[in-house]
């Protein structure tokens, strides 16, 4: 009971909001599904998409077996309509001949007509001939009638299979040309990856990981445990270690300055 209360009332709302907004609802709808559709379709990979589009590209091969069968049912109606309207044709031939051959009779005087017929000569009454002659007009106005409509039919189906023809290879023709415009498509692809990916490799030359400063940092720590060991090791820049090497030379020279001058002399204090 609840569940149809609620369809009721949403109908109600559905309802009630086309008939306030109309066709700007419909339209804001619309551009909902758009977008959404564009959002979708944003998230998929370009591989992907490529993937997809081949895989609808051969789907449409399918279409071509349909489309041919369909060819080839129509050529064969095509072909018996042929022959059934030239049978026909060739009947009304022969009956245009055959009346000929009555009114040629009947263009002569007499109740009584010799007639010439499939090599056989006999003698009618001229209201028999005439009656024939009836007939056969009256058979070749039904026949002439039939042709007409099978002929007209004819054309129809033959318009209707060079349709279907050029229908087929018309499509052929584009899934080619899409599948040719899609593989130009997934080998750019293709080479920007790799463009990308030989970016990544020439500007990730390992300088600034993790690993590479551990290295050195170990490195440090044993050139100076070599440097300590070997005594060659100062905390003093350059320029102090230099004026630490001139003052023991100063000092020594102060030293035996003052030696000279007091040859007997002990030793001289500081």
């Amino acid at each position: 009971m609840c569940k149809k209360v609620l369809i009721a009332a949403l109908a109600v709302v559905v309802g009630g909001g086309f008939l306030m907004f109309g066709s700007r609802a419909v339209s804001h709808l619309r551009l909902c599904v758009r977008q959404a559709r564009e959002a979708a379709r944003a998230k998929v990979s370009p591989e992907r998409e490529v993937a997809r589009l081949r895989m609808e590209l051969e789907r449409d091969k399918d279409r071509d077996r349909d489309a041919i069968d369909k060819i080839f049912r129509l050529k064969v109606e095509v072909d018996d309509l042929q022959a059934e309207v030239k049978d026909r044709q060739e009947k009304l031939v022969k009956l245009d001949r055959e009346m000929k051959t009555w009114e040629t009779v009947l263009a002569g005087e007499g109740t009584t007509l010799r007639v010439t017929f499939n090599d056989e000569t006999r003698d009618y009454p001229r209201a028999k001939v005439e009656e024939q002659l009836k007939r056969d007009a009256r058979s070749y106005l039904n026949l002439k009638n039939v042709v007409d409509g099978r002929q007209s039919l004819l054309k129809i189906k033959q318009d209707t299979l060079t349709a279907r023809r050029k229908a087929l290879n018309d499509r052929q023709a584009l899934r080619e040309k899409n599948l040719a415009k899609l593989q130009q498509i997934e080998n750019a692809l293709l080479e920007e990856r790799l463009a990308r990916e030989r970016g990544e490799i020439a500007n990730d030359d390992g300088s600034l990981s993790p690993l590479n400063q551990d290295l050195k940092a170990l490195q440090n720590r044993v050139d100076v445990m070599k440097a300590t060991r070997t005594g060659t090791a100062t905390d003093a820049g350059p320029i102090r270690e230099a004026t630490s090497q001139d003052k023991p030379d100063r000092e020594v020279d102060a030293f035996l300055k003052a030696r000279r001058s007091n040859p007997v002399g002990s030793e001289v204090s500081r």
